[in-house]
């Protein structure tokens, strides 16, 4: 019986051997992939001794990380250790890119390194007909490509820029359909009385929830910050509700969708536009907890309506098409400059609050040329959905 168990103890140390022998060669050889990349570069500083040998004075640096959270992607951290090659730190990115075959997601500065992500697995854009979201699911999450997703109880409120032809308005479609899977109740202002407008005519989506003059966005506004208080005040008055949101009260979301509110702060009376902009201001700041949010959008950046207060509390911030560097850094609000020229329509950069530290490359849902929005959001609404309010 012992030798049996010799035996097997004997099998599992080989095996144990083995697995980390080849963990060992796997660590060398990508080690050695980046030694070939620092020669390719000449990344290093070398003289000749009097004896002819090559001395090297300084070289640069390397790790290659196995990213253990995220295991689609993976790390080149380059350090600093303030040398002679250090202006040399923050601008591998496209050689690495190149020598590695592998997709640079984003690049994080530190003080003493600087770390090179980069797409192990690529992420996949996802066909809209494919998702057969189901009435009434039980979820708050919102699948924006295979790999990126975010949670609106986590990550609310939103704001997409883009310009004509960029893909924002089928982006916008493509939320409206999440919201509405989920049971929100939905609210529409579109101050051009545009595409989002036409939800008027979807059977069982009340005509009231869209507005498209002055008055009627501020009705609306004031009234969904009223169902905002009257949450607070029914869920959130008391000890017991500490550290809980609307999630756990079985509460569907509410969300508004404005579009264009340059356009509608340029329209409107002054003193409808400044009571409008405190209703948003003050959903974006309190809605989180309570599930109501606010999905902004524009075509073009604008600094008096994306103020930092603001826009730091918007969960998911994207910019579709081509910005420049200011339109970027409004949207954003980070110093990163490593934005590609966007080529794919639906094609841009995305933030997510909580999961991303700086924006990201990625591709919106795509929509078929035969796929009905209209008559596809109708089957969200053809029975109203139970509310507990």
């Amino acid at each position: 019986m012992n030798q049996i168990w010799i035996i097997y103890f004997l099998e599992l140390l080989l095996v144990l051997l083995f697995v980390f022998g080849q963990f060992n060669r796997s660590k060398y050889l990508k080690q050695k992939k980046l030694f070939k990349f620092i020669k390719l570069n000449q990344l290093y500083i070398s003289q000749i001794t009097e004896t002819k040998e090559k001395k090297y004075i300084e070289t640069l640096e390397m790790e290659w990380i196995d990213n253990k959270k995220d295991t689609s992607t993976f790390t080149i951290r380059v350090y600093n250790i303030g040398g002679l090659l250090s202006h040399k730190v923050n601008d591998l990115g496209s050689k690495l890119e190149a020598f590695l075959g592998k997709k640079l997601i984003s690049n994080e500065k530190q003080l003493t390194y600087t770390d090179y992500i980069f797409e192990l697995i690529k992420d996949e854009r996802l066909k809209v007909s494919d998702l057969n979201l189901e009435k009434g699911r039980n979820s708050t999450v919102i699948q924006l490509t295979k790999k990126i997703s975010f949670d609106i109880s986590k990550a609310p409120h939103g704001l997409t820029v883009g310009t004509t032809g960029s893909g924002k308005s089928m982006f916008l479609n493509y939320k409206i359909l999440q919201y509405a899977s989920m049971g929100a109740d939905i609210y529409i202002c579109d101050p051009k009385n545009a595409d989002l407008s036409l939800l008027r005519y979807v059977n069982g989506f009340s005509e009231e929830n869209v507005a498209v003059t002055s008055n009627q966005i501020c009705k609306i506004l004031r009234m969904v910050n009223t169902k905002m208080m009257n949450r607070y005040d029914k869920y959130f008055s008391s000890k017991e509700s500490f550290g809980k949101d609307f999630t756990d009260f079985g509460l569907k979301p509410i969300v508004v969708f404005i579009d264009e509110v340059t356009a509608f702060v340029k329209v409107s009376d002054k003193k409808i536009a400044e009571e409008a902009m405190s209703y948003i201001y003050n959903l974006v700041m309190m809605g989180r907890q309570v599930g109501i949010l606010i999905e902004v959008s524009l075509q073009r950046p604008d600094a008096s309506i994306l103020d930092g207060a603001i826009r730091d509390q918007l969960g998911c911030r994207v910019a579709l098409g081509n910005l420049s560097e200011d339109g970027y850094r409004m949207v954003f609000g980070s110093n990163f400059k490593d934005y590609k020229s966007i080529e794919v329509k639906g094609g841009g950069y995305v933030q997510i609050d909580g999961k991303m530290t700086l924006p990201a490359y990625f591709e919106t849902p795509f929509f078929g040329k035969n796929f009905d929005f209209l008559k596809e959001l109708e089957k969200y609404y053809l029975s109203t959905f139970e509310s507990k309010e």
